[in-house]
């Protein structure tokens, strides 16, 4: 992507090289709608009966009967410690936070998860769980306590990192507001508790103010699960399945809280989807995966707006400010030139290709020469295979100077306060995105550049970046279809980085229907990828020419944002654009995207998106009146 360099002043048509298909130049987790925990009665009605039965007999001092029958129960509650807990870092992968005193959740500058595990062998194999209760110490205040969900995967106190960590699953249980130190917080997490075996959870918060708890470690103030359940009495009186051994109490609660809340369902909002049957998109599964933000609206279109020539008259004048800090959520800008729009309020990015020396004066923004650019054999210089003539020599990224050079210049850019992030363009983790006769010669074994070497010097570059800005905001430009999906070194890619551009879009006239290479479904999947890592994707419409291609754009958007992800176009995308396509608000979504009548469709507080994809067959729905789609169209409906 260069829009700045190639669109003419004045014009807002930007020349592209792109031939369909190609794409030159960038928790949270969702659940199915109708996810419910395993019912142990056949109603809660009869669940809330038995419970009202059993706290009756406790406060009598004995079992109780089930109507007539000379069916009797005891009911338990046991406190158990936690076994294991740990916490895992984006920022620092590789390390292992086993034995520390406190565990942590933090969204921003890096993602931090916690993960806990209880021990409930003891409760025997017949119990019926009635209410499990966890509490947590709070060592460090935040304006968010954090959820609590399930854990997908298998993983340990000594040995698990960011990097082996397992899935975040279904969410268990919200602790609404905020997180005081020195006080306890709990949750009723009954739906994640199964019975005998071990009881993990995951901890998550969405808040940059990240929440400190005390862990196992912690003498005195460890986390602490709190089962009650029953068992079936035998005629002698005794209770079925082996005694189990208390913790810190075992005996009756008679005040037990199960009687006053007989339905503990984990997420109420997640039930109201209008449609029974739901078939979520296959999810790819590398872990970690990072939260889709609970408090942000994933129906509300957040704008990035490419800063090229055509942005000039409206970011140099005054009177147009107003309207661009009200419309767009981020800006693409093109320092020295933006350095002057100190007036934007929005997430600003500053552009900067990830190793283009340009020709025309044989240096790049941050310094490098011609000296760090690949060779051939024969001493010819490698280019950057774009436009005609190519502009642009391929710098050698294995290059201890290079980066060097890269790395101040972007540390010394974003000291400005105007710029939160730096978007990397050419981010592309495949040689075939080097040309010259013969191939590149690796400076390091003095034979023909690799494959597997240029991703690896590209990956180690991209985390020294990483590195060197942790608390700034970074954008990947990057191919989506040239690197497989399980590759080691594309989830290193993604990891080191906020945002994945995807310059085309969905509507891109290359995508196809099915399920290969180049196909729709691949292609919602690498953005299923994205999001299991904690990054985020710009959805860039490059291509998008008229009312009905945008709408298509749009509603696949809605179907894969997750509230963080930009949405992003040229097309009646202006200052002076009216009325505006882009500021529309459909409110927090309702659960994942999932297939209907053979279309895509996703829920929303304020309405639904529906997408048929390419190759789909024309489809007549009725969603609130009559709807026909055909390929590649897509469609928002607004709930009045």
């Amino acid at each position: 992507m260069r829009e700045r360099n190639s669109a003419s002043a004045g014009s807002r048509t930007v020349e592209t090289s792109a031939a369909p298909g190609a794409h030159f130049p960038k928790a949270p987790r969702t659940r199915a709608p109708n996810w419910r925990p395993a019912m142990r009665f056949e109603s809660w009605r009869w669940l809330a009966i038995v419970l009202m039965a059993a706290v009756a007999a406790s406060l009598a001092g004995g079992p109780w009967r089930a109507g007539s029958a000379a069916t009797e129960f005891a009911s338990h509650s046991v406190t158990f410690k936690a076994t294991e807990d740990t916490t895992v870092n984006s920022k620092k992968p590789n390390l292992n936070y086993g034995q520390r005193t406190t565990v942590q959740a933090d969204w921003q500058p890096g993602i931090k998860v916690a993960l806990f595990r209880f021990d409930l062998s003891r409760i025997p194999a017949d119990a019926t769980i009635t209410l499990a209760t966890i509490r947590l110490y709070v060592t460090n205040s935040s304006d968010q306590a954090g959820t609590l969900d399930q854990v997908s995967g298998d993983w340990s106190e000594a040995s698990t990192t960011w990097l082996n960590a397992p899935q975040v699953g279904p969410l268990v249980a919200t602790m609404s507001g905020r997180a005081i130190s020195d006080t306890w917080v709990q949750a009723n997490v009954t739906s994640g508790v199964e019975g005998a075996g071990d009881a993990d959870f995951f901890l998550v918060s969405t808040s940059p103010d990240g929440v400190d708890y005390a862990s196992s470690e912690s003498f005195g103030r460890s986390p602490t699960l709190t089962v009650n359940w029953l068992t079936r009495l035998d005629d002698a009186g005794t209770t079925g399945g082996s005694a189990p051994s208390p913790v810190a109490t075992a005996t009756p609660t008679p005040t037990a809280a199960p009687a006053a809340q007989p339905t503990p369902t984990p997420t109420p909002t997640q039930t109201t989807n209008a449609t029974p049957t739901v078939t979520p998109t296959p999810q790819p599964a590398p872990p970690p995966p990072a939260p889709s933000p609970g408090s942000v609206r994933q129906g509300k279109i957040r704008f990035l707006k490419k800063a090229d020539s055509p942005m000039d008259g409206f970011n140099t004048n005054a009177s147009w400010q107003p309207t661009i800090n009200s419309r767009y959520a981020g800006m693409l800008m093109y320092p020295p030139y933006s350095d002057r729009f100190t007036f934007y309020t929005g997430q600003g990015f500053f552009y900067l290709d990830a190793y283009a020396v340009y020709v025309d004066s044989g240096t790049s923004d941050a310094g490098a020469t011609t000296q760090h650019i690949l060779r051939n054999s024969g001493g010819s210089p490698c280019y950057i295979p774009w436009g005609s003539p190519y502009t642009q020599y391929a710098a050698d990224i294995g290059n201890a100077d290079f980066r060097a050079k890269t790395v101040a210049y972007i540390k010394a850019t974003l000291a400005n306060p105007l710029y939160d992030g730096v978007y990397l363009d050419d981010v592309n983790l495949d040689l075939s995105r080097v040309t010259c006769s013969g191939g590149p010669i690796d400076p390091r074994t003095g034979q023909v550049m690799t494959n597997q070497n240029w991703k690896r010097y590209f990956v180690e570059y991209l985390e020294q970046v990483r590195n060197a800005v942790p608390t700034k905001k970074i954008a990947h430009n990057s191919v989506w279809y040239l690197t497989a999906f399980d590759d080691p070194y594309l989830i290193r890619e993604i990891k080191a980085t906020d945002y994945i551009e995807m310059e085309q879009g969905f509507v891109d006239h290359g995508l196809t229907s099915g399920t290969g290479t180049f196909s729709w479904l691949r292609k919602m999947q690498f953005v299923d990828l994205v999001h299991s890592l904690g990054a985020h994707v710009i959805d860039h419409d490059i291509d998008t020419a008229s009312d009905a291609e945008r709408n298509y754009g749009l509603a696949n958007y809605f179907l894969l944002a997750d509230g963080v992800d930009y949405y992003s176009s040229f097309y009646e995308a202006f200052p002076d654009d009216n009325p505006w396509a882009y500021g529309l608000d459909l409110g927090a979504a309702l659960g994942p995207r999932y297939t209907w009548n053979g279309l895509w469709r996703r829920d929303f507080e304020g309405g639904s998106a529906l997408v048929n994809p390419p190759g789909g067959s024309t489809r007549s729905v009725n969603l609130g009146g009559a709807l026909t789609l055909s390929a590649r169209q897509g469609t928002l409906v607004v709930t009045p």
